[in-house]
């Protein structure tokens, strides 16, 4: 699913849900560089245009480039699951990526499952 479709798909099936505030271009260029990598196109568009930052449905908190937004910001991964391979296939650029180049968009849970890896 693109990221317009799930924006689209989201916003007419929880109208209601509270968002923080969208990024601007300023906020995701500062953040690129403190981070040292471009981030997906697909998660600026989010940032953007959805929120800069989300705790969506309340139980899957979505980092956002700004340490203000409800659910912290994205950080590089500080730990990888341990059977993740050594290289990344990014599907929509056929890219292979080193895995320790992986930033974490989602940052904790109740459940300890997302917790930045």
């Amino acid at each position: 699913m693109r990221i317009d479709e799930f924006i689209e798909q989201f916003n007419g099936k929880y109208p209601d849900v509270d968002r923080f505030d969208v990024a601007t271009d300023e906020m995701i260029t500062i953040y690129e560089e403190t981070l040292g990598y471009r981030l997906p196109v697909s998660f600026v568009k989010f940032l953007k245009e959805f929120s800069n930052g989300i705790f969506l449905l309340d139980c899957e908190p979505i980092g956002g480039v700004s340490k203000e937004s409800p659910s912290g910001d994205i950080c590089k991964v500080d730990r990888i699951i341990p059977d993740i391979p050594n290289e990344i296939l990014i599907v929509e650029t056929k890219e292979w990526i080193d895995s320790n180049r992986l930033i974490s968009f989602t940052t904790f849970d109740a459940g300890d499952h997302s917790n930045n890896h």
